[in-house]
């Protein structure tokens, strides 16, 4: 029983955690369902967002990707930024005070927020 409650303890701890880290968080990610991790580096931060949905994956095939399932994400920075750019090809993204992106399903798109 000792066991159960510590567990149930420690789940709160981790929850708790999460949400305060991402009230906190240099940037909100909203929008349609995407992976997203956060990164601080020397050029700022980068937003990593990867879109899966209708990315189907099966051990002896290729991947198939439905490119028509666009995922509307807006990234709102909770911190100052002056420029957002996309890292592969360097387009400056508007912002106002949101970012708004369209991702193509089975795409990873990097953003840098300075």
């Amino acid at each position: 029983m000792a066991l159960l409650a510590h567990k149930k303890a420690s789940n709160l701890i981790a929850g708790r955690f999460i949400f305060e880290w991402l009230w906190r968080a240099p940037v909100r990610v909203e929008g349609d369902p995407v992976q997203y991790q956060i990164k601080r580096t020397a050029l700022g931060w980068i937003v990593e967002i990867v879109n899966n949905e209708d990315v189907i994956k099966k051990p002896s095939e290729p991947a198939v990707v439905q490119k028509d399932k666009i995922a509307r994400v807006i990234l709102t920075p909770q911190i100052s930024v002056s420029s957002a750019t996309l890292l592969r090809d360097g387009r400056k993204l508007k912002i106002s005070p949101e970012i708004s992106l369209n991702i193509p399903a089975g795409e990873t798109y990097f953003v840098v927020l300075r």
